[in-house]
């Protein structure tokens, strides 16, 4: 590499930024599909940072033009795939991370997608973050329609190994995740997830019945003190019986 060539780079990667950050979404799209890898990525970064600055257009152009040319590669990918992590489960964990309603920022960045590439994208992720162990994504992939049971209960693979991420397990196992059909597929330890499954709905039994009884005591004061504010209003005069009619005339 001749010393022109660091600079020449560097003006390339300044001008694909440039392209995602203020170019038009017809421009990022040609360019997420035909531009060299590096000049992508700096255009990707120009996209998130416009997302952050209150410009999402280009962001979500990105995601759903990539998704739509990589959907063989993404349903292959067990979590593990760079190209997936760099251009999908990067960036969009990050603006989840980043968000005061996560689960609202996973399905607006999927919002220009068709239902079976939402989906795709949403498991993809969460695959990826169930490997990475962060359960607030997790959480949010799952209220925005993640499969918990995607590839053959994978994310529950990933948050039962060591270091195990119990935040998570519970997490998918509130969604619906299988945790024995996850301990056949990926010869996981079928009795301590059998106790573990055990556990967990136990816990979530308790904290419905919890939730019940707080919503019922709620409802039980409000009674009351309408009770109490109907008791302590002044009643109203009592109305004098009206009198009784004439005698008939006597003939």
């Amino acid at each position: 590499m001749t010393a022109q060539e660091p600079d020449r780079f560097r003006e390339f990667f300044d001008d694909a930024f440039g392209f995602g950050y203020t170019g038009s979404p017809e421009t990022v799209r040609a360019m997420c599909l035909f531009s060299h890898p590096d000049m992508r990525w700096g255009m990707l970064l120009g996209c998130e940072t416009g997302y952050i600055t209150g410009y999402p257009d280009n962001m979500l152009m990105f995601l759903a033009t990539y998704v739509g040319a990589s959907m063989k590669e993404m349903q292959a990918d067990k979590g593990d795939d760079p190209d997936m992590q760099r251009h999908i489960a990067q960036p969009m964990t990050k603006l989840i991370e980043r968000s005061t309603l996560p689960h609202g920022t996973a399905l607006f960045l999927t919002k220009n997608m068709d239902k079976e590439q939402r989906q795709a994208t949403l498991d993809l992720v969460l695959r990826h973050a169930a490997r990475a162990k962060n359960p607030k994504v997790i959480e949010a992939l799952l209220e925005a329609g993640a499969n918990p049971n995607t590839m053959g209960g994978i994310a529950v693979k990933y948050a039962f190994d060591t270091p195990q991420d119990l935040q998570s397990l519970r997490a998918l196992h509130k969604a619906g995740a299988k945790f024995l059909a996850a301990a056949g597929a990926f010869s996981l330890p079928e009795t301590e997830l059998r106790a573990l499954d055990l556990r967990l709905t136990q816990e979530e039994t308790t904290a419905k019945a919890d939730t019940f009884k707080k919503q019922a005591d709620e409802l039980t004061g409000k009674v009351d003190a309408l009770k109490k504010e109907l008791d302590t209003r002044p009643k109203p005069p009592e109305t004098p019986p009206p009198p009784p009619p004439p005698a008939p005339p006597t003939p």
